[in-house]
């Protein structure tokens, strides 16, 4: 419990008079804040809370999670175990639920912090509408917002027919940061897609779409009283690989749309936003475009994981995180004009074989020298390393800087050359190729990534 002796002790009252008297001040109650999450991500939001006077327990079940020095007070319990969040709440007195960068802990907030009465950004029933993907699908399509085909697959065995040719996309219903989400090129292969896509969503059940072509176009927004504001317009570049998942890898901004295409994106942007009654909050869209359209791939309602929100600051100067925790407690903001420092940011996630993971060297040195921007650590020692490179699996991100698009993929070469991932046993163990080889196009991947 928050330790308040330095306040009773300042103002101890030595003549034992009433409390009424005026050398006498009643300690005040601090705000308690509860962090749903102990990612890497997480680390700017509990910064933020305490800049704001917030008392922080960092709710998460790993035991040494990134953001765990950053927080006044690790609670080792899961952060989607929805009923021991409430206990803990209630008996903490908490003031304020929160995550701003992941969609199933933003559900758990809104549903917690309303039966509380806490202040939320949105209705646990906008939250579902926004992180179920069947849901945000279907009311895309009634919205008239152009998305991929799909239909809902409710079990692992008895396949139903599609209406759609491979290669597919298979999503879990409910998760975020591309976990689950694998391109299947062949009927062969859906199966064991299936099977781990089911295996990482709450909801039974998983969604199967046509797989679309096309640039990965994202944005960056803050609704504020109903009105969209585009930030940060970027491109992603993903893995493509059988049995892997799609993940981004790296993200470039800025990147230049015609008026007439960023005109669209507006305006789908404000549909989604009507259509969904959302008021005050940050919003990130996926896209795919092409010469000929636009296809929403999702959206949320919340702030991009890992890196992205510190891209954003860097080019815009808008700081996403601190608007997130805005958008909960019903605060307006002020919504910079658009702008771009007039340089280009590289974002880059890297892998390591599966294992265990220990530690990274030669980021120091990078950042010293200026090749890179910032770096940002998700992982402690002895966290799992996985196989699908999904947004889990990513063991660090850095930022790199540079006036042309040339000098940044110079220096992301130079960066990416000279990091090096340990695991437990001091083995390197980091994914270099295809990574070093990479420049601005998508890749696929004909080889498995984990070959020696």
């Amino acid at each position: 419990m928050y330790n308040l002796t330095w306040s009773i002790k300042k103002y101890a009252n030595p003549f034992n008079t009433a409390t009424t008297h005026p050398h006498w001040v009643r300690p005040m109650t601090p705000q308690i804040a509860l962090v749903l999450g102990g990612t890497g991500a997480h680390i700017p939001l509990l910064q933020q809370l305490k800049k704001r006077r917030f008392y922080t327990l960092l709710i998460d079940y790993y035991p040494q999670p990134v953001a765990r020095p950053f927080a006044d007070e690790h609670v080792q319990i899961s952060a989607i175990d929805k009923a021991e969040i409430k206990k803990l709440a209630q008996k903490r007195r908490a003031t304020l639920i929160i995550s701003t960068c992941s969609d199933q802990l933003n559900l758990i907030a809104c549903e917690v912090g309303a039966f509380l009465g806490l202040p939320i950004p949105y209705t646990p029933e906008i939250a579902l509408d926004v992180t179920h993907k069947v849901r945000m699908k279907t009311k895309l399509l009634e919205l008239g917002i152009p998305t991929a085909p799909f239909i809902l697959q409710k079990t692992i065995s008895a396949l139903l027919p599609l209406p759609f040719s491979f290669p597919v996309v298979v999503k879990p219903l409910d998760s975020c940061g591309s976990k689950g989400v694998r391109k299947v090129n062949h009927k062969k292969d859906l199966p064991f897609a299936i099977k781990e896509a089911f295996a990482l969503s709450r909801d039974p059940g998983v969604i199967i779409e046509k797989f679309q072509s096309g640039r990965e176009i994202c944005a960056d927004c803050y609704v504020q009283k109903g009105i969209v504001h585009v930030i940060s317009i970027y491109e992603k570049f993903n893995l493509f690989q059988e049995q892997i998942v799609i993940q981004c890898f790296r993200s470039i901004r800025p990147v230049n749309i015609s008026p007439q295409t960023e005109a669209y994106l507006y305006e789908i942007l404000q549909r989604i936003v009507q259509g969904f009654k959302l008021e005050n909050t940050p919003l990130f869209i996926q896209t795919l475009m092409t010469s000929h359209q636009i296809q929403v791939i999702e959206f949320a309602a919340r702030v991009p994981g890992g890196l992205a929100y510190r891209a954003t600051e860097l080019a815009t100067g808008f700081d996403a995180v601190n608007a997130g925790i805005s958008s909960f407690l019903n605060e307006p903001i002020v919504i910079p004009q658009p702008r771009h420092s007039g340089a280009y940011y590289a974002t880059n996630s890297i892998y390591g074989k599966p294992g265990l993971f220990s530690h990274v060297t030669g980021y120091q040195n990078l950042l010293k020298t200026g090749v890179i921007k910032c770096y940002s650590p998700y992982k402690t020692t002895n966290m799992l390393m996985g196989t699908s490179l999904s947004s889990q699996d990513r063991v660090a991100g850095f930022i790199v800087e540079a006036p042309t698009k040339k000098e940044l993929f110079q220096k992301t070469q130079l960066a990416l050359s000279h990091l090096e991932i340990y695991n437990t046993e001091n083995e390197a163990v980091m994914l270099k190729s295809p990574f070093l080889d990479i420049q601005d196009t998508h890749i696929l991947c004909k080889k498995p990534l984990f070959e020696s």
